[in-house]
């Protein structure tokens, strides 16, 4: 600009940014919160996928140091229930029809695109989690943010599993979840009652780790000790939760494998439509 705006006048765009940014925080984060909770009370989830989208918009801006537990519930909330419930858009499907293909052929692929339109670009959303994730990381490692951790954790819980995030119980939100030891598990939350012995047993692997690999420590040469370590050094107990704030993944347990949203050609099955009826949606389901 030719003239620089005088002081009053950046004070009073100030002000107006904070009005904003109060009302974002406020009834529009309420609003869309309610609305989370009512797609999911009727088994809405696409809608509460488009919802749970702008509820992390909202926190697009947002700088490290006012990361409070709102704002990292709902950023992590959003990246694992999307992860779990929304067909993302990182290839061309093979399915999809030729430029010569009938009008039918090209009426299914646009319906099934609508299915997949969360009013945002996705690759805005990619890029809102990775300008939050070592912000994220820093947060909830912090061994003096376990409190606020554990209500962060007990939100995005219940938010993937379609229940209320609102209605998380003081139990829930004590619950011992921690980041896992090791070089390669940075990221990795879990919910341990036996975080002492399960470190222990860590320490135990990375002290053999280091012995076979003739004391310099790293990773064992041996291709079977190697296996063993790995295995120790990776894996989760078997009735362990998980949340993988790096890949916005959750595990209730390593029995159960990650589930994802139905592809929306299944709807056309005959048989599909003989049992779920045929406004059924594919995103309602997952396999």
């Amino acid at each position: 600009l030719d003239t620089a705006l005088d002081a009053s006048r950046v004070a009073a765009l100030r002000d107006e940014v904070r009005l904003l940014r109060a009302h974002l925080d406020g009834e529009v984060c309420a609003l869309l919160s309610a609305w989370f909770d009512k797609s999911l009370n009727k088994k809405d989830v696409r809608g509460a996928c488009v919802v749970i989208a702008h509820l992390a918009l909202l926190f697009q801006n947002t700088p490290e140091h006012a990361l409070d537990t709102r704002a990292c519930s709902w950023l992590l909330a959003a990246q694992v229930f999307l992860t779990h419930n929304f067909e993302w858009d990182t290839e061309l499907p093979v399915d999809a029809p030729s430029a010569g293909a009938p009008r039918a052929a090209h009426t299914q692929q646009t319906r099934w695109a609508a299915a997949r339109d969360l009013r945002i670009p996705q690759m805005q959303l990619f890029g809102l989690w990775q300008r939050h994730r070592h912000a994220l990381l820093r947060r909830l490692s912090d061994p003096l943010w376990s409190a606020e951790r554990g209500v962060v954790m007990a939100h995005v819980v219940r938010a993937v599993a379609c229940t209320s995030p609102l209605a998380a119980t003081g139990a829930e939100e004590t619950e011992p979840w921690r980041e896992m030891a090791g070089e390669r598990n940075a990221g990795r939350f879990v919910l341990d009652y036996n975080a002492e012995g399960r470190d222990r047993q860590q320490a135990v692997g990375a002290d053999s780790g280091a012995a076979a690999s003739g004391g310099g420590g790293g990773m064992p040469t041996p291709l079977g000790a190697f296996e063993e370590w790995l295995r120790r050094e990776c894996s989760i107990a078997p009735t362990q939760q998980e949340i993988n704030l790096q890949l916005g993944e959750y595990h209730a347990s390593v029995a159960r494998k990650q589930l994802e949203v139905l592809h929306a050609s299944f709807v056309d099955f005959a048989d599909f439509r003989s049992i779920f009826g045929q406004a059924a949606k594919p995103s309602s389901f997952q396999s």
